[in-house]
């Protein structure tokens, strides 16, 4: 094959995390094939129940521990993680994924005294020395001792965690030594959309302090080129120079600052200088081969990453080879190279779970297997392997179900074929952000009134609106629901479909919906009764709509949304036997458990006198931030009633606006009416006759 493709590319060089193999035996014994197919499954409730049972008869079961640690990590359970964690580290002290684990652990709760028992083995592992800094910050310690010891811009494996910490302690001490330097660095260096203007603003920081080193000036001189400002940054490279920058290594940042910018021919040029001053500099001639492919310099990037592979036997080069051969239409080769190198990377990667604990390693690992796959699948494509070709596709999408090149691939080949069952299996495996769009291509593809139309459509259009919901595009929910109402005359609606017409402010729609729903949902009676309430109250009726809710136990996880219904239906009734209330509850927002949408705001509350609306996306109140797996009741306290309290939303159906609503908890008025008041010690905790 002659023809040569138009390609454009946007490449990422792969890290390989090195870690070593811990020098400890794992456990004498296997775990039991119902936990490790369970743990398989990552269905970690389920894999914590039987570990539990397991350790009560094997206590001394150091794999055991450390499973259950991870298995209440994932599923949030940090605490009783922290836990199990110390108990595989007393048996296994030398373990290095279970100190890596205790630390990251640590660090999620801010457990100082957590630490001491890695600080004999472990005083010198980058991993637990991050998570250690990390774990310092939160507890207001000295996170330069442990972050010190080892240059923090360079942990690839937890650049995003790195922002975030970092992030964290300029929020907290914004003079901390060296914070800009690692904040800005962490920042130019991320992976996935790196913020330019943000590193800039600290890396400048950094390049000014007194003592600064010439690292600080050319990390400030590559953001500026990137920037697309080359005098400012010119100053900054003669300033990294003067304060003793090596000149090979300007040199090659100034190239791949010119790479990441999409001038590829100027950063093979860069890439040449460098090799011609130092041959053996690190990486150098993959880095040419990567300018060299990206500009069309096919040959010159044939023979830089065949001379990396021959020094390094590094596997990538075999990737890029394979995508260069891909490149130049030469799909056989393209296809055994891409198979050779998806086989060399599976081998290492089992020997890595076989020595980790049959976890996977770094996830720059993982999204490489991703993209082998995924060219393999092309490659197999173009030469009528269409099988194996759907296989490596789909291997690679399930990976990543986010990455739109995958999906895009793998869904055009299933639509043209006209494989209504393979393009059903796959929609079954859709996440909330990507069905609407997706399921829009197969509807599409396929619409109602063709004779060949997909079966299990209304599946496929109940599924667009319920991520829509998910997402609180109600407008595109209601539309979906509605679509699906008139294809299905006879199927009830859901409750998804309540909320979406009662936010939407449609409150005759949502009564004729909900009659519908009392019939056929008896398993979220408890949601129905809140829907039911909060329309009554709408309606002006607050007897009835606390008549609704007062069958709500207080173990249901709408007792929260109960108790804020009886509190302001008991205030719009004149009731003097108004039931105890949190601060939070008084605010008047309603929402469902574990969800960030506001699905309500009580009539005459202060989120409504704010200017809160329903469909708003919680982000925080006062100084609690909300988290999807956590739940409002755990919140005792907010302010006590007369002070102020800010409330930070997101306002999708604004182009994802951010807003801060100021609402002051003042029921001072309509109490003194019944004739009574908040009682100040107790933050709306009850309620006291007016003395």
């Amino acid at each position: 094959m002659n023809r040569v493709r138009a390609v454009t590319v946007v490449f990422v060089s792969f890290a390989f995390a090195s870690v070593a193999t811990p020098p400890c035996l794992l456990a004498k014994d296997e775990l039991p094939k119902e936990i490790t197919e369970t743990l398989s499954k990552a269905e970690w409730k389920a894999a914590t129940e039987l570990l539990r049972a397991h350790l009560d008869t094997h206590s001394d079961d150091a794999e055991a521990w450390y499973e259950l640690g991870r298995s209440l990590f994932l599923d949030q359970g940090f605490k009783e993680a922290l836990a199990a964690f110390q108990s595989a580290f007393k048996l296994l002290p030398e373990d290095r994924p279970t100190a890596v684990m205790l630390a990251r652990t640590a660090a999620e709760l801010g457990d100082f005294n957590a630490l001491e028992p890695l600080s004999k083995s472990f005083s010198r592992d980058p991993d637990v020395l991050f998570f250690s800094g990390v774990t310092a910050l939160k507890a207001q310690r000295n996170a330069n001792q442990y972050w010190g010891q080892f240059d923090a811009r360079f942990q690839a494996t937890w650049r995003g965690f790195a922002v975030e910490s970092f992030t964290s302690l300029a929020a907290i001490d914004p003079t901390y030594p060296g914070l800009d330097s690692r904040l800005g660095y962490s920042l130019l260096l991320m992976k996935d959309e790196p913020n330019l203007e943000k590193a800039a603003f600290h890396l400048q920081r950094a390049a000014e302090e007194p003592g600064a080193g010439w690292e600080d000036s050319a990390a400030f001189a590559e953001c500026l080129m990137r920037l697309d400002l080359p005098r400012t940054a010119e100053a900054h490279w003669t300033d990294a120079k003067r304060r003793g920058g090596n000149a090979t290594e300007l040199k090659f940042r100034r190239a791949r600052a010119l790479r990441e910018m999409g001038r590829s021919h100027a950063a093979l040029e860069g890439f040449k200088r460098v090799f011609a001053a130092q041959g053996d500099y690190p990486s150098i001639r993959h880095e040419i081969g990567i300018a060299a492919f990206d500009a069309g310099d096919f040959a010159t990037a044939l023979w830089a990453f065949g001379e990396s592979r021959r020094l390094t036997r590094h596997p990538r080069d075999d990737y890029m080879i394979g995508r260069t051969a891909y490149a130049m239409g030469d799909d056989v080769w393209a296809e055994m190279l891409f198979s050779s190198a998806l086989a060399s990377l599976a081998k290492e990667i089992e020997t890595y779970r076989k020595a980790h604990k049959n976890q996977d390693p770094d996830r720059f690992w993982m999204e490489h297997m991703g993209e082998l796959q995924h060219y393999l699948g092309r490659a197999q494509l173009e030469i009528g392997k269409r099988a194996e070709a759907i296989v490596n596709l789909e291997a690679a999408w399930q990976g990543a179900r986010w990455n739109k090149v995958y999906r895009k691939w793998l869904f055009g080949l299933v639509l043209e074929a006209g494989d209504h069952d393979k393009a059903m299996e796959l929609a079954e495996h859709l996440g909330t952000w990507e069905a609407p769009e997706v399921i829009d291509e197969i509807l599409a593809k396929w619409p109602a009134d063709q004779d060949g139309k997909p079966p299990h459509r209304l599946k496929l259009l109940r599924k667009a609106a319920l991520a829509n919901f998910q997402q609180s595009r109600f407008a595109a929910a209601m539309k979906g629901f509605t679509q699906v109402a008139k294809e299905s005359p006879g199927e009830p609606p859901c409750l998804e479909h309540v909320w979406s017409a009662m936010i939407s402010g449609d409150f005759t729609a949502a009564e004729t919906l909900l009659k519908s729903v009392l019939q056929t949902e008896p398993q979220a009676q408890d949601e129905v009764r809140v829907a039911q309430a909060l329309l009554l109250l709408r309606q002006s009726n607050p007897g009835a709509s606390a008549d609704a809710v007062k069958g709500i136990s207080g173990d249901s996880p709408h007792a929260a949304v109960r108790d804020a219904i009886l509190l302001h239906a008991g205030i719009a009734a004149r009731h003097k036997d108004l039931p105890k209330a949190d601060p939070f509850t008084a605010l008047g927002i309603v929402h469902l458990a574990k969800n960030p949408t506001i699905v309500a705001v009580l009539p005459g509350s202060p989120a409504e006198r704010a200017g809160v609306l329903p469909g708003d996306r919680l982000y925080m109140v006062g100084n609690f931030y909300f988290y999807p797996a956590q739940s409002w009741k755990d919140i005792r306290s907010v302010s006590f009633p007369g002070q102020p309290v800010n409330l930070d939303a997101e306002r999708l159906a604004s182009d994802g606006e951010f807003i801060r609503a100021p609402i002051t908890l003042d029921y001072g008025p309509l109490l003194s009416q019944l004739g009574l008041k908040p009682d100040p010690n107790s933050a709306f905790h009850s309620f006291q006759n007016p003395k």
